[in-house]
């Protein structure tokens, strides 16, 4: 098989890796000790219950990840594991931190179906009942068939508000409620506990007005960590923290990161709070920028990260060789290589878990003749341009998969991870590129050359704040170039009437344009923005497990990206290019049109004749294709010849007609 041998990109959520725990055990035992520590804080009461903070630093491949994926193996259930890593040119606002706090409980916990918003509600509820808490679906599923299910969550509520007197009781209720909830309803819950707007159909089911306030948001954040505490801390895993350094905005986004830590530890109790970072990076360029009090808090605790030695090199090369089925077996230890082999291996200095990996894998494939190619040396099979596309797709994939559980969710991309990427293309392109500061309208500022535009990202579920996003398009329009934009799976409901005369009047505007960013271009788009922040980490490595230079990740990016246009930014910037692939007419929802008007085109006008031929087509193409010979005709009179067919014609969404059968 030697599957084993592909795993050299560490995947912080798998179930499916090897370890060997002897391996930076410092580490390991010094974050674990203070997640098992948490449950009895919270026993004891606020004035034991505090939230801890360590300093993890290494060398590129030393193990970050997988220090993360081992915890979460060693917990199963019994933590609650979070993973976040800077968006390239933002700073991470308490909200968003939030955010992604839900999103990663909302994952399973290692190896079970459970998912860990679950664990943090069973083991609360067991922590409460003097119940088993290491069994907290137990509890969840005795109470299923309680009689009085609310009026049970309602005393777990009273019984730790009484104790602890910062929590939100609305938010610990949404909290307590989500295992018991349909479907559904659950995805209603996920969105509003993580601080995202919902759309009005989930307010409703919810009895909920909006979403949370800002106000609400660090109240939450407190509301959620002591109720993970009691059985389920949370760990918060900051990773990457390298690319908190830009070198367009000084210091700006060292000093918020410092700032949110220190905003966590100081008003949040129960956290686990662990900060990953590149060794040299943190030293040179993170550290001596900070003041002394944020050096305090942020450093109070540094465990540093070990490259493998000797010994424990042998100890992976027969942990991964284990799992190989004697069947497929050449040879004893020290097989797959030769003897010569590896002892130049075990004892060259400077060896990764990763560069081991591939060279096992090498010597597996026979593509490598014994002794091995030295670990400094280079393969001449595998160029760079091959392992750059490789890894390439992996990020695809990944942002695939990012999209398809928002999709699931029924819920749009987050606007800070478009505008993170729409940042990253532009960097990437040469374009000038900045996000508007206080009040100041748009989410990003394009500048190229003579070339100038203001890019709306209109990501909102809900009409109202779609509302306000398109009016301040509108009035920005007036004065110079504007680009909204907005996913094309998440087109505006036909029954958001309030959303058709913003966009008529931003119609009006020609210095308006609508960008739709479908599914593959918003996947390469995300892709890219993480690929070149692995590149930063030096998590881009060659063939023999070396990290790029990230100018050569970079290099290779522009070229890829440009060739295949999925650095949007250059589109984006250049005012009213009707060429660009994915600029698009401003939508029209179904809500605009009014009753047919008699006599504006015949019964057998242009649209239904298109449409007789095409059978199926978008309205926009229908449009396109009638003004195309009869440019005199106005869009609204083809949607009333479309609307004035009645049943001849069928409606998919407010986007699609196909020919029905009949006459108009």
């Amino acid at each position: 098989m030697g599957a084993v041998f592909s795993l050299e990109h560490a995947d912080p959520w798998s179930v499916d890796f090897i370890d060997v725990p002897s391996i930076n055990a410092h580490a390991s035992d010094a974050i674990a000790s203070r997640i098992e520590e948490k449950p009895g804080q919270a026993h004891a009461g606020p004035d034991h219950l505090r939230s801890s903070s360590v300093l993890v630093l290494g060398p590129a491949g030393s193990g970050k990840t997988h220090l993360f994926a081992r915890l979460r193996k060693r917990f199963g259930p019994a933590a609650s594991f979070v993973l976040v890593r800077p968006e390239i040119g933002l700073s991470m606002a308490p909200r968003h931190m939030l955010a992604a706090i839900i999103d990663s409980l909302h994952r399973r916990c290692h190896g079970l179906e459970t998912r860990q918003i679950e664990a943090v509600v069973g083991s609360l509820l067991s922590a409460v009942h003097q119940t088993d808490r290491r069994y907290p679906m137990l509890r969840i599923e005795e109470l299923r068939n309680e009689a009085d299910l609310r009026a049970t969550l309602e005393e777990v509520i009273a019984a730790l508000e009484s104790r602890y007197d910062e929590l939100d009781a609305r938010y610990l209720e949404k909290l307590l409620l989500f295992p018991f909830a349909s479907p559904v309803d659950r995805r209603a819950l996920l969105a509003w506990l993580s601080g995202r707007e919902l759309d009005d159909t989930q307010l409703k089911r919810l009895g909920l007005a909006g979403a949370l306030a800002d106000s609400e948001v660090i109240p939450a954040l407190r509301t959620l960590a002591v109720a993970a505490a009691f059985g389920a801390p949370i760990v918060v895993a900051f990773d990457q923290l390298e690319n908190l350094v830009d070198g367009d905005d000084g210091n700006d986004r060292i000093h918020a990161h410092a700032r949110l830590v220190s905003e966590l530890f100081d008003s949040v109790r129960g956290l686990v709070i662990v900060q990953m970072a590149l060794d040299a990076e943190w030293h040179q360029r993170i550290s001596p920028v900070l003041s002394q009090s944020e050096r305090d808090r942020l450093e109070a605790r540094k465990l540093a990260l070990l490259l493998p030695g000797a010994d424990e090199r042998e100890a992976l090369l027969a942990a991964w060789t284990d799992v190989i089925p004697s069947s497929e077996r050449k040879g004893y230890f020290p097989w797959p290589f030769s003897e010569e082999g590896w002892l130049e291996w075990r004892g060259s200095p400077g060896v990764t878990p990763r560069m081991l990996m591939i060279a096992c894998r090498e010597a597996f494939e026979g593509k490598s003749e014994l002794p091995p190619a030295s670990p400094h040396g280079s393969l001449e099979h595998d160029t760079a341009e091959e392992r750059l596309e490789s890894q390439w797709a992996l990020h695809v994939d990944r942002a695939k998969a990012e999209l398809g559980d928002a999709a699931a969710q029924k819920r749009g991309i987050d606007r800070e991870r478009i505008v993170a990427a729409i940042l990253c293309s532009a960097h990437l392109a040469g374009i000038d590129a900045s996000v508007p500061q206080g009040r100041k309208p748009g989410d990003v500022r394009l500048r190229h050359g003579a070339h100038e535009t203001l890019v709306f990202v209109v990501q909102q579920p809900n009409a109202r704040s779609a509302v306000a996003s398109l009016n301040k398009a509108i009035s920005a329009a007036a004065a110079e170039n504007v680009v909204v934009l907005r996913e094309r799976r998440i087109p505006f409901p036909a029954t958001w009437k309030s959303v058709v005369q913003p966009l008529e009047e931003l119609r009006t505007q020609s210095r308006a344009s609508w960008f739709d960013l479908d599914d593959d271009h918003a996947a390469h788009l995300l892709a890219l923005h993480d690929f070149l922040s692995a590149a930063r980490s030096r998590d881009i490595t060659d063939s023999r497990g070396r990290p790029f230079e990230e100018s050569v990740v970079r290099d290779w990016a522009k070229k890829r990206a440009a060739a295949a246009r999925w650095m949007i930014a250059p589109e984006l910037v250049k005012p009213g290019d009707a060429k660009a692939p994915h600029r698009a007419v401003i939508p029209v929802v179904a809500a605009e049109v009014a009753a047919p008007t008699p006599n504006v085109l015949p019964s057998d006008g242009p649209a239904w004749r298109i449409l007789q031929e095409l059978r199926v087509a978008s309205v926009e193409r229908i449009v396109s294709e009638v003004r195309a010979t009869q440019p005199e005709v106005s869009r609204a009179a083809v949607m009333r010849e479309l609307r004035g067919a009645g049943q001849a014609i069928g409606w998919i969404g407010a986007a699609i007609v196909f020919v029905a059968g009949g006459t108009p």
